[in-house]
Order: structure tokens, then C-alpha cells, then sequence
């Protein structure tokens, strides 16, 4: 079984076509590719979001599975020009749940430290917020992911170090931006001017990264400019330098 804190895959429409349209062993095949991919991600938002202990959430999914996904037709539904196909998903979960909770006769103890039903189903603006969270900082982790790669084989560590030090760490991991001054001193950087303009490549690269990232998510015919917005929207802090790609003092 695939690890339960992994976070959204990229959408595939051609895998979500064959699961939903396709025929015998083409359409077993790919829903059993869909089921790997997202089982996971979904449990971390059962568990994480709606507050599901981790073996009821495990029970829930499957069923969701089973009846919404295989022999429900839920994929059917999606559409790139209709909107995000990882929203759908969450939708349809999020409302399978509510409906399962609102059946079971033990539905307060599904719950953790909530005491009402209604309490939790008024909670939908804060799950949307979680799963804008998780989708945005999967995509800066992938980006980030490409550049380090890119760097490595362009044999240009210089450029990863200090992206990394400066942006990716501190966005990423919390930790505090490393001073152009130290840099220097700790790299073997000439100047503190040439960290910045070590930076401000590293950025340029990033950029580049970020949208090819966020365009594998979107699928076809989406609106570059619109999800660039709407991740900026979603982040801040060190999270939004790491967008904007470039350091906010360069």
C-alpha cells in the first residue's frame, strides 16, 4: 500500500480517461494505477483535514473507492475544461463522508474532538483551505525537486546552494534565509553581490520549473497567469519569495 502521508499526484487525464471510459483489462488496468496513486493523498485528507482516525478513514476510502470511483462512475465527471480534477475528488470524498456520518449510528466516534455533526459539516471553507495548502506545497517541492536536478546536471551547485539556503529552505522547511554576508563566507562565493545574482539565475530557473509543474496539474488549455495567482494567493511568508522566484532584496 502506498505511504499515507504522500501528497496529490499530478493530474494524468490520459489515466483518468482510460479508468473512466476504458474497456476490460485497458480500464482495470488504469483504475488499478489510479487507486496507487491516490489512495494515499486521499487517506492524508481524511485523516489531516477531517479529523477521521486513521484505520475508520482507511475503511471510508475503500468504500468510496468501491462505490463512487469503480462502479460509480465519479471519473466520468471529469473534465480539464471544467475545472480541477484533484477538487472533484475532494468534493465527492468530503461529501461521501459527511453522508457516512450522518448514517452511523456511531457516527460521534468516527470524529476525533468534535462533539456535533453540524460543527464538522460547517467546517468546509477550512478542508478547501487544506487541500489548496497540500496541492501548493506539492508543487513547490516538485519545482524545487527539478531545479536541484537541473543544477546537479549542469554541474552548477553554486546556483542550487544558494537558491536552497536563501528561498527553498526557509519555504520548505522553515528555516531561517542564510545572510548573502554568510554566504560567502560559508559557500566560498566571491562577493556578496555574486550570491545575488547566483540567486536571481537560481530564480530564473525556478520559474521555469514552477510553471512547467503547475501546467502538468492544470492540464491542457488552462490559464497559466490564473493558477500562478491562485498559488500566490494560497502562500505567503518565505512561500511567496520561493513563487515569485527571484529574492525579494536582489
Amino acid at each position: 500500500m502506498p505511504k499515507r502521508d504522500a501528497p496529490f499526484p499530478e493530474t494524468r487525464w490520459s489515466l483518468v480517461g482510460r479508468a473512466a471510459f476504458g474497456s476490460g483489462e485497458v480500464r482495470q488496468n488504469a483504475l488499478s494505477e489510479f487507486l496507487g496513486l491516490y489512495f494515499a493523498a486521499l487517506h492524508r485528507f481524511l485523516v489531516t483535514g477531517m479529523k477521521i482516525n486513521r484505520d475508520k478513514a482507511e475503511d471510508l476510502l475503500q468504500d468510496f473507492m468501491l462505490s463512487k470511483v469503480i462502479a460509480g462512475g465519479l471519473l466520468s465527471a471529469a473534465d480539464p475544461q471544467r475545472g480541477r480534477f484533484r477538487n472533484l475528488l475532494i468534493k465527492a470524498l468530503r461529501n461521501y463522508t459527511i453522508s457516512e456520518l450522518r448514517r452511523a449510528k456511531t457516527e460521534t466516534a468516527l470524529v476525533e474532538s468534535r462533539e456535533e455533526l453540524s460543527e464538522f459539516v460547517a467546517d468546509q471553507v477550512s478542508l478547501e483551505d487544506l487541500l489548496q495548502s497540500l496541492w501548493a506545497q506539492q508543487v513547490l517541492s516538485t519545482a524545487v525537486d527539478l531545479l536541484e536536478q537541473e543544477c546537479r546536471d549542469r554541474c552548477r551547485d553554486d546556483i542550487w546552494q544558494v537558491f536552497r539556503l536563501r528561498l527553498a529552505d526557509p519555504a520548505l522547511r522553515g528555516e531561517e534565509p542564510v545572510g548573502y554576508e554568510a554566504m560567502v563566507e560559508r559557500l566560498g562565493i566571491d562577493s556578496p553581490r555574486r550570491a545575488i545574482n547566483l540567486l536571481t539565475t537560481g530564480g530564473r530557473m525556478f520559474k521555469r520549473h514552477l510553471e512547467t509543474v503547475i501546467m502538468s496539474y492544470a492540464g491542457p488549455g488552462a490559464d497559466l497567469q490564473a493558477e500562478l495567482r491562485d498559488l500566490r494567493k494560497i502562500v505567503s511568508g518565505e512561500g511567496m519569495s520561493l513563487v515569485w522566484g527571484i529574492p525579494k532584496d536582489a
